[in-house]
């Protein structure tokens, strides 16, 4: 049946008759291709309604999007075979409205232009990674060689891009390790580069390797990058291509767009998971709501807490579903202990690419032998008031996560109480305890000094990834007190070189201090084999660990490539 202007006046149900005799004859030609038949049916009946009626509304009349690829025929499985047939056809287009009132055509905007500039400058770029990263030949190989850290004749340094979600000019665990990393890396005359939230360094270098910033929002005393993805890929894939990608701690876009950048130019990528991120937002989500219903809303604080409640485990959910994403985008994940390996395994990150790695102590810097120096007795004998008191000592940021506040079930056992660190809950913790001694931020020689002039290191943080503090503790030979959770439980044998507490029972705190302070055996005891099993974590050796790993990633991408 033709189509034209002599068939305009058919009725619905003309239409309903004629296309269903069309879709009649083309299955009994194909009876088992159902999914043709569907299709025949929606395109027949629509080239029928837009031909035969007019006169119908504007809306109904509106011809579909054409798609941005179109193929010249589809497919459908049928048997073992596949059959190809030919496009389906559409009825002539019918102009909806005058030529004098039509709609101006919808201009690309220099957006979307832009961003279609990028991606095929993406597509390119991926062309050009494909075919430099296919199998060496034999004259790759001495190169590539050198490259994973294997005995060649050709040397030349290896290159690495470190990404760090923490800027360097702040004290943390993730700034503090990359510090080292790199100190090293100088050591061993390897070419680096680092990218990390603003600020910046004074002189915009660290170790004589160039450190670029990126925009950044401070949150809880902590440099939250926000730049734009485009922005750090065009960083990355502007400069040198390095030979392996360090990403400290991915959370951010920062992280995001390096892991991108990696994939894009063929280059592995080694991911070190160190802060529980997760943890850290359901903590903060509840102590919010639970702030609100205890100041604005008294009234409502039933139903408030149970929010509260919600809100901290979806809160904690989104930044699981967050940070398992990023690490399965990385050829490799590092951890430093057991539980955090497990915690990543339960956000969902495949097994099969996660990897133990621990960090290291300055053992030169943090050492007994500090306790003969002049100034340090004389430090020890203001803080313990003439040796009357123990003292007993933390040692950390002053932030929520790090609970320090617990410290106030300590009161009245007759010891003097030192606190090492600033942070944003500093002005708080001084009001809850005017009696203990506050020195402020600490670094280096002084830093090593207030360990030394302590006689018990107690850590409070139940949310700890490793735990830092602790192994500088222990290579000061002091005895340490942390909670059974996290960190500690890699790095304490309780009742041997420690003593670990119920995270959630203060009573438990207070009555593993008392102990350590009323039996000076056991204390030199349990400091003694602290001091002893901390040592060999040295910090060359953990980097001498990490190149193995740049070097497993190296060989994982080429073999995937």
């Amino acid at each position: 049946m033709p189509f034209g202007p002599n068939r305009i006046h058919f009725s619905p149900r003309r239409i309903r008759r004629f296309t269903s005799a069309r879709i009649r004859r083309r299955s009994r030609q194909n009876p088992t291709d159902s999914a043709h038949t569907a299709r025949s049916a929606r395109s027949l009946r629509s080239a029928a309604k837009s031909v035969m009626r007019p006169n119908l509304h504007p809306i109904m009349r509106r011809k579909p999007r054409r798609p941005l690829f179109e193929a010249s025929f589809w497919t459908s499985a049928e048997g073992e075979g596949i059959r190809r047939h030919p496009p389906i056809p559409e009825g002539p287009s019918v102009r909806s409205r005058p030529r004098w009132c039509r709609r101006p055509r919808r201009s690309v905007s220099r957006r979307t232009r832009t961003t279609y500039c990028r991606e095929s400058r993406r597509l390119r770029q991926l062309w050009l990674n494909f075919v430099e990263t296919q199998p060496p030949n034999r004259t790759d190989a001495p190169r590539l060689a050198c490259m994973v850290g294997i005995d060649a004749d050709e040397q030349r340094p290896l290159r690495v891009l470190v990404v760090s979600e923490s800027s360097l000019e702040q004290t943390n665990g993730v700034s503090n390790s990359v510090k080292h990393v790199l100190r090293r890396f100088r050591q061993r005359d390897f070419a680096a580069h680092v990218i990390s939230p603003q600020p910046a360094p004074e002189s915009g270098m660290f170790e004589g390797y160039q450190v670029d910033t990126v925009t950044s929002w401070p949150v809880q005393n902590f440099n939250v990058a926000i730049p734009m993805k485009s922005t750090v890929i065009d960083m990355i894939e502007s400069g040198e291509r390095p030979d392996v990608i360090h990403i400290a701690a991915p959370i951010s876009r920062l992280g995001h767009a390096a892991l991108i950048a990696g994939e894009d130019m063929g280059v592995p990528t080694v991911a070190v998971y160190q802060t529980d991120v997760a943890q850290y937002a359901r903590r903060f989500a509840r102590q919010t709501i639970d702030g609100i219903a205890d100041t604005v809303a008294p009234k409502h604080t039933g139903w408030l807490r149970k929010v509260s409640k919600s809100a901290g485990d979806t809160a904690e959910q989104i930044l699981a579903d967050r940070m398992a994403k990023l690490h399965n985008k990385a050829t490799i994940t590092l951890t430093p202990t057991e539980q955090a390996r497990q915690r990543l395994e339960s956000f969902g990150v495949d097994p099969s690419l996660i990897h133990p790695w621990g960090r290291g102590v300055d053992s030169q810097l943090f050492n007994p032998a500090r306790r003969g120096f002049e100034r340090v007795r004389e430090l020890h004998e203001r803080w313990s008031r003439h040796g009357e008191l123990p003292v007993v000592g933390y040692v950390g940021r002053l932030a929520p996560e790090k609970q320090v506040d617990r410290l106030t079930c300590l009161m009245g056992l007759g010891i003097q109480l030192v606190i090492v660190g600033d942070g944003p809950c500093g002005d708080d913790l001084r009001k809850l305890m005017p009696y203990a001694i506050f020195t402020g931020m600490l670094h280096g020689d002084d830093l090593a000094d207030a360990y030394a002039a302590l006689d018990v290191f107690v850590h409070t943080g139940n949310q700890e990834t490793f735990g830092q503090t602790i192994q500088e503790a222990m290579a000061s030979r002091l005895p340490v007190i942390a909670p059974a959770s996290g960190g500690p439980l890699d790095l304490i044998d309780s009742g041997r070189d420690g003593l670990l507490f119920s995270p959630q029972n203060d009573k438990a705190l207070r009555d593993c201090v008392k102990r350590v302070i009323s039996d000076e055996d056991f204390r030199r005891t349990i400091a003694d084999n602290g001091f002893t099993s901390i040592q060999g974590r040295t910090w060359p050796k953990v980097v001498d660990h990490l190149i193995d790993y740049y070097r497993l990633a190296i060989e994982l991408r080429l073999a995937h490539a």
